[in-house]
This record gives structure tokens, sequence and C-alpha cells, in this order.
């Protein structure tokens, strides 16, 4: 599903594969629901890791937060773009 994962970095590929459990190549060649799911496992980890650093006194997301947050997005993005919407 190359256009949904369009613009996606290797080290945020692996992220996906550590964090979900599947290989790279398996995302690669994931169907659209396949992505969907995985990207639902990553949405839960930005929003995970965001209350973990609001509840922190250094009000600060993790690397993995941050990671998540910037896979969310350009997933995000490139599921309003194939859909048209702004």
């Amino acid at each position: 599903m190359d256009n949904i994962l369009k613009g996606l970095s290797k080290k945020q590929l692996e992220f996906m594969s550590i964090e979900c459990g599947v290989s790279v190549e398996e995302i690669k060649k994931a169907d659209e629901d396949q992505v969907l799911s995985l990207y639902d496992i990553v949405c839960d980890i930005e929003i995970d890791e965001t209350v973990k650093a609001d509840d922190s006194e250094s009000d600060e997301l993790s690397e993995r937060g941050k990671m998540a947050e910037n896979i969310v997005t350009i997933i995000g993005n490139n599921i309003r773009d194939k859909k048209g919407l702004e």
C-alpha cells in the first residue's frame, strides 16, 4: 500500500515493525485494511506517550512518542490526500 506509506523513512518503517510485531516487508506488502490496523496501533502509542508526557513534570514527549507522532502525521496526510480531503 505504497500510497498510504509514502514518505515514511526506513527508520519509521522499522519502528512500526518492532512496535506492531510484523516485518518491514509485510508492512510494505500490506493491503489498505492491514495498513490502517497498523496505523491504529501507532495512534495508540502516540496517545499513550502523550498522556505520559502530560503526567510528567517535564511535559516532554518521549522519543517513542515523537516517532509515533511523526508516523501518524505522515500516514494521516496520505489518507487525507488519497480521499481528496483538505
